[in-house]
């Protein structure tokens, strides 16, 4: 039992022209099972369907169909002895004698075929639509000489059996599986399945063809995230629905494969989804498919497996499409096997079931009548010796796709979101005369039931449901399919009743619907259009609206909703009626004074005015139109709103407008602007900067006590590019004016920080800066920086002074330093103002001894220079006699007294030298001189 050969069958139905339904199905090579009876009888042929020699490795697969108006069938057999696994393609009359093949090839450009094959070992690449069988076939390419796949089409014409060329593959590999499923009438997929080289990704990979095989549509689609992450994957078996657009993945899973996994797909017009996962088993050892198949109406799914040795335990299983429910329908023992699951052509699920024991090898048939949930076992050794069975191989039918049965097809929608019903009609096939209509919701609670060939089914509220229509035909043979349906809930809305009296021009008018809402998730948009001698005048949106009409008469609406994806409307003739009124309207001087100001109203109202009012929010009142004044004590927000009475009894008008005043009080001496900061920010750029006051009109800036310049408004910053930042410090101050032309006290006074630098000798630079005034707080500390050319800014100190020596110019060595101040403020707005930049610049020195001791007494004992600022350094020593006896670019060690040759004292007495230098300031100097050498 350890190796399991599968043979393949695959489901014929057949029609007497009498119009009965005699339904025949091919499960050996000798015989067929006979479905007029009950149980189904085994009938043996005449003669086999093939005259080669046979051998015990004999496999075999049929279909059989009804082809114009005739029944015929096609298969293959496959003889591992006599051509290494190629299935050739037969095709059999009526009397199963086997007919000519002709092969159609339309297109010249397409080869030639040496030999061609179904692709027997993958069962699922079959598909039947309108007469006409879809089969996958393997071919030998006399051109390439290499194996290729394609879709051939099946027909029968004149007693020949005609194959019809459809498209072309690319080359499959045998492991990977493959099958063809109609999305429609007109189109079909071409899928397999594919193995990259990382085991943990496959891909589903589709062409879509037309009739005429034409590819419309390819594509890859990774299933990683949408089946499972897990290292160990593969798929054992693939299943495709009777009649759905939906097929099963059936995936050992786990890092031992010990897991088994039935993953259902669903087909849509431009992607396959994956739409649940139901776990099979786990943990078992060496997990093995033995058949699966859908049962008549795609509602479930048959799954038999055994797990491995020691005891090949065999489960049969039902798993639901939707919901959760799973039954175990049997569990048998050791070497029993439950295999080849198919759906036959009289609605039930057969299985072969095979039995060994110590003496005799047993098979039966058995059925599953949906919705019975037992099988039960009908017929004993139906293959009457057709199979050589022994304790280590058996054979037996292996039907898996239903062909040529009559269809049960409806179609079930709500038309549009104002139908509170889900339309319903069947368009099956003739056989099919009663039709019972149920609805249920997803987790199948009956909602509804109803007979008829159209019906309308009535969902309680929003939401997804399964319609189930059960098919009866005159011999009372059962048939069962299910769609599910998406339903939305009308949304029922009415605009607020008109007033009979009317409305009044230049009004608004308070407008609104009563829908309520069914669920939280309603997005829900309403869009009124009013409409006269068919022009849109006037289009508001919401579900409250304020509209204001200015034309008078009668109007039109259209009421417009959108809820989520579903629209509706309401059209209302004459809907409202507006009346002339008077249209108000009127002027202010200003809607912004100051306190003790006066503001001026102007009255510029139109239309049939028979009175007019302006009332003040405080409670003052002008009756009349024309012009009014008035003047404000108090600050504050006021509003006035003009009142107008005026049209024809009994239709008199009444109509408004308001608008808001600010009063302010006004600046006083006491109010003063905060001049945050004086800073130098660039040369000779003094920067101001302040916190302005509400209200202003403008500022003014006064430099030294002399008014400079008027800032705007909304200013609170000034810069004075006047300034002589190195030679003056400015005191500053600001000054505010409202709009009313009241003036402000002056702010606080701020000045730029001014220093000033003194180079002593070389040796120390004096720095000296005046005081920054004023912060309110004061000064925290003033931070002197300072930087070298082509350095950044660096702290030297943090003073509480305003002068600082630096002794550093010596060490410095260098011809240029700046400095700069920065002041920051002891607290509150945290400010900085930066003081001038200024440099001191350092000249050049060369200190030169005139005598040295090379007595090696650590004094004096070499001749060397001292001093700073120089670039480059070189000295020649020469005797009395112009002999160069030394040279050196070291200031620091130029020479100690002894050859440079061989390292002999030279005698004591004078030596000139020659001093060659470049300053920092790039200047050259020559400096020449004696030295005495002492010994």
């Amino acid at each position: 039992m350890r190796n399991y050969i599968i043979t393949l069958t695959l489901i014929c139905f057949f029609q007497y022209a009498c119009g009965q339904y005699p339904n025949f199905w091919l499960v050996s090579k000798n015989g067929f099972l006979d479905f007029n009876s009950s149980p189904p009888s085994y009938v043996k042929l005449p003669n086999g369907f093939y005259t080669e020699g046979r051998s015990t490795d004999l496999h075999y697969s049929f279909i059989a169909s009804k082809l114009n108006g005739e029944r015929r069938a096609f298969g293959s057999y496959y003889e591992r002895d006599r051509r290494s696994g190629i299935d050739p393609i037969l095709c059999f009359n009526k009397g199963y004698d086997t007919l000519p093949i002709q092969f159609s090839i339309p297109n010249n450009s397409i080869p030639q075929f040496a030999s061609l094959s179904i692709r027997s070992s993958i069962p699922e690449h079959l598909a039947f639509n309108n007469g006409n069988l879809f089969q996958t076939v393997q071919y030998d390419d006399q051109v390439l000489i290499e194996d290729r796949d394609g879709i051939m089409r099946f027909n029968y014409v004149n007693d020949t059996a005609r194959l019809d060329h459809v498209g072309l593959y690319r080359k499959i590999p045998a492991d990977e599986h493959e099958q063809l499923v109609f999305r429609d009438d007109s189109t079909f997929y071409a899928m397999y399945i594919a193995w990259p080289s990382d085991s943990a990704i496959f891909e589903l990979k589709y062409r879509i063809y037309n009739l005429l095989g034409e590819l419309l549509d390819s594509s890859d689609i990774q299933f990683r995230n949408k089946v499972n992450n897990e290292t160990n994957l593969q798929v054992t078996w693939v299943i495709s629905a009777n009649r759905s657009s939906q097929f099963s993945l059936i995936i050992r899973e786990g890092d031992d494969y010990d897991d088994l996994n039935a993953y259902f797909f669903k087909i849509s017009n431009d992607s396959i989804n994956l739409i649940k996962k139901h776990f099979i088993a786990k943990s078992l050892n060496n997990p093995e498919i033995q058949g699966a198949c859908y049962s008549p109406n795609d509602s479930f799914l048959y799954v038999s497996y055994h797990n491995g040795a020691p005891d090949y335990q065999t489960k049969l299983e039902r798993l639901s499409i939707h919901s959760e429910n799973q039954e175990e329908l049997l569990s048998l023992g050791d070497y029993d096997v439950l295999k080849s699951l198919a759906t036959a052509p009289n609605g039930k699920v057969y299985f072969h079931y095979h039995k060994e024991n110590e003496i005799d090898v047993l098979d039966f048939i058995g059925q599953i009548d949906y919705p019975d949930s037992k099988p039960e076992l009908i017929l004993n050794r139906f293959f009457d010796n057709d199979v050589y069975y022994s304790k280590s191989y058996y054979g037996g039918f292996e039907p898996t796709t239903i062909i040529g049965i009559p269809q049960l097809r409806f179609k079930a929608k709500q038309k549009n979101c104002r139908d509170s019903f889900i339309s319903c009609f069947s368009y099956s096939d003739e056989p099919f005369i009663h039709f019972n209509w149920e609805l249920f919701t997803l987790d199948t609670v009956l909602v509804e039931s109803k007979k008829g060939e159209r019906v309308k089914l009535t969902p309680p509220k929003t939401g997804t449901y399964l319609v189930r229509l059960n098919g009866q035909d005159q011999y009372g043979k059962n048939s069962w399919c299910w769609l599910e349906v998406e339903f939305k809930k009308p949304f029922n809305f009415n605009p607020q009743s008109t007033n009979p009296r009317g409305y009044c021009a230049h009004n608004e008018i308070a407008l609104h619907t009563n829908y309520q809402k069914d669920l939280s998730t309603d997005i829900l948009h309403f869009t009124w259009q009013f409409g006269k001698n068919n022009n849109i005048v006037l289009t508001a949106i919401g579900d409250s609206i304020l509209p204001v009409f200015k034309d008078t008469g009668l109007f039109d609406l259209k009421l417009l909703a959108q809820l989520n994806n579903c629209t509706d409307s309401i059209i209302i003739s004459d809907y409202l009626t507006v009346h002339s009124g008077p249209k108000p309207g009127f002027g202010l001087s200003n809607d912004s004074l100051c306190s003790n100001n006066q503001i001026l109203i102007t009255d510029s109202a139109s239309g049939p005015v028979d009175s007019s009012t302006f009332i003040w929010s405080d409670g003052q009142q002008f009756n009349g139109g024309g012009v009014h004044t008035r003047t404000f004590e108090k600050t504050g927000n006021y509003t006035v709103t003009q009142q107008l009475m005026g049209g024809r009894k009994p239709n008199v008008c009444q109509s408004s407008l308001q608008k808001s005043v600010h009063v302010m009080r006004g600046l006083s001496q006491n109010d003063s602007p905060n001049l945050k900061l004086a800073t130098v920010n660039e040369p000779n750029v003094v920067t101001l900067y302040w916190q302005p006051l509400k209200g202003i009109a403008e500022h003014h800036i006064y430099k030294n006590s002399n008014w400079t310049f008027s800032a705007k408004a909304t200013d609170s910053f000034y810069y004075d590019s006047m300034a002589n930042t190195n030679s003056t410090s400015y005191q500053y101050t600001v000054l505010a004016i409202d709009s009313c032309g009241q003036k402000s006290g002056l702010s606080n006074n701020a000045n730029n920080i001014l220093l000033f630098v003194e180079n002593e000798n070389n040796s120390v630079a004096h720095l000296t800066w005046n005081a920054y005034n004023k912060w309110p707080n004061g000064v925290k500390e003033y931070q002197l920086e300072s930087k070298l050319p082509g350095s950044s800014w660096g702290i030297i100190e943090g003073l509480s002074a305003t002068s600082y020596s630096d002794f550093r110019i010596l060490n410095l060595a260098v011809d240029t330093i700046y400095y700069r101040i920065k002041a920051i403020e002891q607290s509150g707005n945290e400010q900085i103002s930066l003081s001038n930049e200024v440099a001191t610049y350092t000249k050049s020195t060369l200190f030169v001894p005139n005598a040295f001791t090379p007595n090696n007494d650590g004094v004096n004992d070499v001749f060397k220079v001292g001093g700073f600022g120089l670039t480059s350094f070189t000295c020649s020593i020469y005797a009395h006699n112009g002999q160069l006896v030394a040279f050196s670019n070291n200031p620091d060690n130029i020479w100690d007294g002894k050859s440079s040759v061989n390292l002999k004292d030279y005698p004591a007495g004078a030596y000139s030298y020659v001093i060659k230098a470049t300053t920092v300031q790039n200047e050259d100097s020559i400096l020449t001189g004696n030295v005495v050498l002492i010994r």
